[in-house]
């Protein structure tokens, strides 16, 4: 898990990463921002598993090595004939 602490432009530097998923391209947990009297990012492990697929670790992952909902999706919709087997 992230957290980015900005002191200057907060809102402006939320309103131009709308849209742009760190997490996803960090492949973390979670990206929080926050204002704060200085600029830091803090990196911390988090508890959620990791996705087998897209290496990401979710909430809704029960184990590591299990899919997250968004890869669940994708696979079911690949079909039995297009997952590599």
């Amino acid at each position: 898990e992230i957290l980015v602490a900005n002191q200057a432009d907060y809102d402006k530097k939320q309103q131009d990463l709308s849209g742009f998923d760190l997490a996803e391209l960090a492949i973390t947990a979670s990206v929080t921002y926050r204002l704060a009297d200085k600029n830091e990012v803090v990196i911390s492990k988090t508890a959620h598993h990791k996705c087998g697929r897209c290496w990401r670790h979710r909430p809704e992952v029960s184990s590591d090595g299990e899919l997250c909902s968004r890869c669940e999706t994708v696979v079911a919709e690949l079909g039995p004939n297009n997952q590599g087997e």
